[in-house]
């Protein structure tokens, strides 16, 4: 793979020459030239990379803009070598975007990569995440399960191996919003409810795309939960949704309790409520 460097001073990177090159790379877009944009934008993505991965401030902003290039550039491109490094260099940002957890690109990849994809390249696309997948940490390994699960979607045999392996891998959170996407409700349903002890993930669950659509069921799941274990952020979810609704009578009621909740931690933490209050007064201070 070819390096390439974009000099600031001892091999760092000017914000303005960044700026530039992709201005450049858009430009030759709108000019007509996707190709000579793609090879711009492509390695103009991997100079980014690393800033990236460290956090760099600004470059975020500079990568999604050349990702988003490299997009528009495989909507018009037809050549295969040229279409495949395009893709090489979206699928290098999410890795980046998977391992740092907290990029907003996590969600503009896959799209970018699955809606321009032809049949054979999301075979390859397939592959590489394959690959990735095997060494991820647990967390890039989760939106390497999305991302698989997502181009292998069409072949209905397949797709029920990747949810037996992904929930097998301990991604159960995974296959149930993957089964919502599938608008099989009554699977993910039970999933949900039997694997998804924690609330975070519930409330991920809850939260996601799929579950916009079947919001009555999804807000049963969530009563049933806190009919056995109250959650505030679970309760506060179910709040707002009861508030979206026109149900503010439940709403209400709801965030009452999350009141006195929030009231009885505050007593518990100050220093005349709780159990060192007790001990206070025991003591006589």
């Amino acid at each position: 793979m070819e390096s390439t460097t974009v000099d600031g001073g001892r091999g760092g990177r000017r914000p303005d020459r960044v700026a530039s090159l992709c201005d450049e790379g858009l430009r030759q877009l709108q000019l007509g030239d996707p190709a000579s944009a793609a090879e711009s934008l492509s390695r103009l993505v991997r100079v980014l990379l690393p800033g990236a991965a460290a956090s760099a401030q600004g470059w975020e902003e500079a990568l999604r803009q050349a990702v988003c290039g490299l997009g528009l550039c495989l909507q018009a491109l037809e050549d295969a070598d040229l279409r495949q490094r395009a893709l090489e260099a979206l699928f290098e940002a999410f890795q980046v975007a998977a391992e740092r957890g907290d990029c907003g690109l996590r969600q503009e990849l896959p799209f970018l990569m699955l809606s321009n994809a032809r049949a054979e390249e999301r075979l390859r696309l397939a592959a590489w995440t394959r690959r990735e997948l095997a060494a991820a940490s647990p967390q890039a390994a989760k939106d390497y399960w999305r991302l698989l699960l997502d181009l292998e979607v069409g072949d209905a045999s397949t797709g029920r191996v990747l949810l037996d392996q992904c929930r097998a891998a301990g991604y159960a959170d995974v296959v149930a919003e993957k089964l919502l996407d599938l608008d099989r409700i009554g699977e993910a349903l039970i999933v949900a409810r039997r694997e998804l002890g924690d609330p975070e993930q519930l409330l991920r669950f809850a939260s996601s795309p799929g579950a916009r659509t079947q919001a009555p069921a999804v807000m049963a799941l969530i009563e049933e939960r806190l009919a056995r274990s109250f959650d505030s952020r679970l309760a506060g979810w179910l709040a707002e949704r009861y508030a979206e609704r026109g149900d503010l009578a439940r709403a209400a009621r709801l965030r009452q309790r999350l009141e006195r909740l929030e009231r009885s931690m505050r007593r518990e933490r100050s220093p005349s409520g709780g159990v060192w209050g007790l001990v206070r007064r025991a003591l006589g201070r």
